[in-house]
């Protein structure tokens, strides 16, 4: 699921250049949201057995209560989405992760569109 989606993600960009350095310099490739606390717990000890914890940023708790980031992330990986599309106040909640996680105009979303049939 999301733990194997991220660490693709991240190898990815590892895959495109993206170096240590980078990754110092301007934080995470990578965004990672799951509510469910065992997904998440065992998505954390994915990301660490796997060396990319430093690549991905792990998002577990409501975005809103979380600090501005000063690392500042590529691409946000979410599976937030209900059978309806904007439950689960995705659109709020993403609009926080992009302000509060992400490179201002140097980022990405996955799923990055969506139709909606009536």
């Amino acid at each position: 699921g999301l733990g194997q989606i991220s660490m693709l993600a991240a190898r990815c960009a590892r895959e495109m250049g993206i170096s240590e350095a980078d990754i110092d310099t301007h934080g995470y490739t990578v965004i990672a949201f799951e509510q469910m606390p065992k997904v998440s717990s065992l998505a954390q000890c994915l990301f660490h057995d796997n060396e990319t914890d430093r690549e991905v940023f792990f998002c577990s708790e409501d975005i809103r209560k979380l600090p501005n980031q000063p690392q500042r992330a590529q691409l946000i990986i979410c599976e937030l989405f209900d059978p309806g599309l904007l439950g689960e106040g995705i659109l709020v909640l993403l609009g926080e992760a992009r302000i509060k996680l992400c490179a201002a105009f140097d980022h990405q979303v996955i799923p990055a569109r969506a139709t909606l049939w009536a």
